[in-house]
């Protein structure tokens, strides 16, 4: 009785533990289908004494503040970048970003964002409105492709055909 339930418990542990890395491969891809918007924050080492640091923080934050439920951010070190993202060696620098959502272009952000008006481009973006004040098209980060590891064949994130 006693190792059926032990064999039983270790059981369902595994399972547990399977199901929880089935879930994190396959999160954003999750997150993207559901219409979520995606911010990947790569790097992000807390530097209380620096005044960029407090200006990028307090920057992100209030693009956090305003976008509400429709994004979702995810803090990546360069080991996770490099098993979420194909090519990840490209985007690997401290405080940078990319953005995604499904149907619309993805975007690269190298190093901090200290400029609101970057945040305030990609939410026009993705929220399909017009990019006014027109100046906020200076702002655009660059737009690239992003491919997720294991994932669909047909879920990446490629520049689209934009015409201005």
């Amino acid at each position: 009785m006693f190792k059926n339930n032990n064999l039983k418990s270790i059981s369902i542990f595994l399972l547990l533990i399977i199901s929880l890395l089935i879930f994190a491969d396959n999160q954003l891809e999750r997150e993207l289908e559901s219409g979520k918007a995606i911010v990947l924050i790569i790097n992000a080492v807390v530097k209380k004494d620096s005044e960029q640091y407090a200006d990028w923080s307090h920057y992100l934050n209030q693009f956090s503040s305003d976008v509400g439920k429709n994004y979702v951010f995810h803090k990546l070190s360069t080991d996770k970048l490099n098993k979420t993202v194909l090519n990840a060696d490209k985007f690997n620098n401290n405080y940078s970003m990319i953005f995604m959502k499904k149907g619309k272009p993805s975007y690269f952000y190298k190093g901090p964002i200290v400029e609101p008006q970057v945040y305030k481009f990609v939410q026009l973006m993705y929220s399909g409105k017009l990019i006014k004040p027109k100046y906020l098209k200076q702002f655009s980060p660059k737009e690239v492709n992003i491919e997720l590891k294991q994932t669909k064949p047909d879920t990446h994130f490629k520049k689209p055909n934009i015409i201005n």
